[in-house]
C-alpha cells in the first residue's frame, strides 16, 4: 500500500500580513483562531521570519510565546541560500 505524501501545514494569509504590518491585535486574533504559527507562504517564509525581518519585536515575542520555532530554516532561491528568522532580521538590519 502506497503511503500518502504528507502536506505542508497551511499558512494563514491574515497572520502573515499582520506580521508584516505590525498589527499585534490581528496576530493575537489569528493565534486565538488556532492559526499555524510555523506555516509559511509560497516562498516558505514563516510568520516569525517575516516579523523579525520587519523589526516587529512585539510580534516576534508573541509568536515565540505561543510556540513559533525559532530554529526553523527554510530555503529560498532554488534552495541555494538557507535562511531563518535570525538571519532574516540581521539581513534587514533589525538588530533588536
Amino acid at each position: 500500500m502506497a503511503e500518502k505524501k504528507q502536506r505542508a501545514p497551511r499558512s494563514d494569509s491574515k497572520l502573515l500580513q499582520a506580521c508584516v504590518d505590525g498589527n499585534l491585535a490581528v496576530v493575537r486574533e489569528r493565534i486565538a483562531a488556532r492559526a499555524n504559527v510555523n506555516a509559511g507562504r509560497k516562498d516558505k517564509k514563516p510568520p516569525l521570519e517575516l516579523a523579525a525581518g520587519c523589526g516587529r519585536l512585539e510580534i516576534v515575542r508573541e509568536l515565540i510565546a505561543v510556540g513559533a520555532d525559532v530554529n526553523q530554516i527554510h530555503k529560498v532561491n532554488y534552495e541555494a541560500f538557507p535562511t531563518s528568522p535570525l538571519i532574516s532580521a540581521i539581513a534587514q538590519y533589525q538588530f533588536q
